[in-house]
């Protein structure tokens, strides 16, 4: 009884974590204004590390779980994309050596693989059907939550918010649009691409958490099409062209399997077109179309560099030269837009090898049980969301840098995942799925 408590509270860990992940950086923020903390400040630092510390509490709590029971069963079976991960984690402490500063360096070795701690997460907690419905249930309110806020911020507050909560005099450009005159919505978080790509995310959720939901199809239709309806709202109120596009490969890949999500996806788009019209931005979303957008032209500008500084070293130069983080330090070092192309000039190819194997892997061994699992349409369509995920999370990379929220919880259902297709190869009933 006393493990099985301990297993239990285990699986609770992610909830607690995910319910105030998405309300970091807005706390942050405002303890840093109201306390008159630096970005650099040590105590900013220490305030922002709860998750580390909460993190680590996990593990200890695994590692006892797994004293009391390891006459029983195996500390930990190792997944090949375990040895991809931790192979991807240690060469980067070398590339740490190869950089100029070594403190700076540990920092930009920290973004890139921060959101390895929620996969390892996800790998010591054992997610049962009902855990995947109510923590899928969970992000779809946290979704609902944020885009409520997403939308009271520019539609009551505007360009004001920024000053009121974090006491910043002059609104960052990333926040505003050419042809818009309103706010961008970034609700609690960094970015508004932050912010869309977490509607997204809640978005395709919504696949498998109809499909293991036991309930009446009118409940399950009316409450998952008004909280899809919520989320499409804050998603376009971000105006966030990536996660526009990134919704649209979502759909496209959905449409192979079945043409009934294309429809949909078309539906998705009506709704797009009017909406941006009603809020004034259709008028941007435009000129972003066209090309002529300053940010769009910018983009092609500096992935062009991005290829030629690789090529002049193709083992790359170093972590800590270039990057979102590293310009927290440096703020004449170059940020190459994509976080793929930043590891592409620090880590060469080896690094940006590795982190297409690890996509490749995941979408691979998803995409595989989504169609031998003929049975179980549940778990096909948690097997068909970790695809989308990585879908999600791979073309992130290419356009921007990493985000906090969306790559955590990403790499947490990834490892969640893996550990439920363990369980289920090792004939544990209860991971499988109701037919």
């Amino acid at each position: 009884m006393f493990s099985f408590n301990l297993r239990r509270l285990l699986v609770w860990f992610p909830y607690i974590l995910f319910l105030v992940i998405p309300f970091h950086v807005f706390i942050s923020l405002y303890m840093s204004f109201k306390m008159g903390w630096g970005m650099n400040d040590i105590k900013l630092i220490l305030f922002k590390m709860w998750k580390e510390i909460f993190l680590i509490l996990g593990f200890l709590l695994f590692f006892i779980l797994k004293i009391i029971k390891l006459k029983k069963e195996p500390f930990l079976q190792l997944h090949k994309v375990d040895l991809l991960v931790l192979s991807f984690s240690i060469i980067g402490l070398f590339y740490t050596l190869g950089g100029t500063d070594f403190g700076i360096a540990m920092w930009s070795y920290r973004s890139i693989t921060y959101m390895f701690l929620f996969y390892f997460l996800g790998r010591i907690v054992d997610f049962e059907e009902k855990d995947w419905l109510r923590f899928g249930f969970t992000i779809l309110g946290l979704g609902v939550i944020t885009s409520i806020i997403g939308v009271i911020q520019v539609e009551y507050f505007g360009p004001e918010f920024h000053a009121i909560f974090y006491g910043e005099d002059k609104l960052h450009y990333v926040f505003t649009s050419a042809d818009y005159d309103k706010l961008r919505a970034s609700s609690t978080f960094v970015s508004v691409h932050e912010f869309g790509l977490f509607m997204i995310l809640g978005l395709f959720s919504s696949l498998y958490i109809f499909v293991i939901w036991k309930a009446k199809s009118v409940t399950k239709y009316v409450t998952l099409g008004l909280i899809n309806l919520v989320l499409l709202v804050g998603l376009i109120y971000s105006l966030s062209r990536s996660s526009f596009l990134i919704l649209i490969i979502g759909f496209l890949f959905l449409s192979i399997r079945k043409l009934q999500y294309l429809i949909f996806g078309l539906v998705v788009a009506l709704v797009f077109y009017y909406a941006l019209d009603f809020i004034g931005a259709f008028d941007s979303f435009r000129t972003v179309a066209s090309g002529k957008d300053p940010s769009t032209q910018g983009h092609s500008s500096i992935i062009l560099t991005a290829i030629t500084d690789f090529l002049s070293n193709p083992i790359g130069i170093g972590l800590g030269e270039v990057g979102v983080v590293v310009r927290r330090f440096k703020p004449e070092a170059i940020q190459y837009e994509g976080e793929f192309f930043n590891i592409l000039v620090q880590m060469g190819v080896l690094g940006v090898t590795f982190i297409i194997l690890m996509s490749y892997k995941v979408f691979n061994i998803a995409n595989k049980e989504f169609k031998t699992a003929e049975n179980e349409i549940g778990f096909r369509m948690i097997s068909i969301y970790i695809a989308l995920i990585v879908i999600c999370l791979f073309f992130r990379d290419l356009i921007l840098p990493r985000d906090q929220m969306n790559f955590s919880l990403g790499w947490f259902y990834i490892g969640a995942y893996l550990t439920l297709l363990t369980n289920r190869s090792n004939g544990l009933k209860e991971y499988n799925f109701e037919k």
